[in-house]
């Protein structure tokens, strides 16, 4: 079974992040902080979302991969953050896609604490084949939500060939632009080394 996305969701993990950049700020390790569960949420049936994407979470839940974990952050430095899933469900519409769902998977560690991380389903529409993903671990089950809910937004994005456009996005472009004009080089510098050599 799926747990459905909310704005309930969405707002527990806005107080939740709220809250540890307000720990890091003070001088408090933001870890420390005991892990909240989710709220409750309705469960719709996940298969029924996308039979492929459920045959795939029983594969991926019978077979574990090797835990990749969220990595820590530093939470003393974060402004201006801003929810994945709000984002993921508002690109959602804007695409013509319909809503998120997810679905937790728990894990007991051999280390201190339970391990969480989510599936994400966008269903299929009648001209749009559904799609899913998998995020990582973290003991923090609002962290794993948001990082599942965020390589989701990356598929779509990638799938659509469209971007946010942020100030992130502003800085990283001319990146991206060096970065392929050096690839270029790189390939041309190849296939003269290739000819000289044939």
């Amino acid at each position: 079974m799926a747990d459905q996305p909310s704005t309930e969701w969405e707002l527990a993990t806005c107080r939740h992040v709220a809250a540890l950049i307000d720990l890091a700020r003070s001088g408090r390790d933001p870890r420390h902080r005991r892990p909240e569960q989710l709220p409750n949420a309705p469960p719709p049936s996940f298969s029924a979302l996308c039979p492929h994407a459920a045959r795939v979470v029983d594969t991926v839940m019978c077979r574990p991969d090797p835990p990749e974990y969220v990595p820590a952050k530093d939470w003393s430095t974060v402004t201006q953050w801003k929810c994945r899933q709000v984002t993921l469900r508002q690109l959602c519409g804007e695409v013509g896609r319909s809503p998120p769902a997810y679905q937790r998977q728990t894990f007991g560690s051999t280390i201190s604490a339970r391990i969480h991380r989510f599936f994400v389903v966008v269903p299929a529409t009648e001209a749009l084949q559904g799609i899913h993903t998998v995020g990582r671990y973290s003991t923090d089950e609002y962290l794993a939500l948001e990082d599942a809910a965020s390589k989701m937004i990356g598929n779509i994005l990638h799938q659509t060939g469209k971007h946010l456009d942020d100030y992130n996005y502003e800085r990283i472009s001319p990146t991206e632009m060096q970065n392929a004009e050096l690839q270029w080089e790189v390939d041309y510098v190849k296939r003269g080394f290739k000819s000289v050599h044939s």
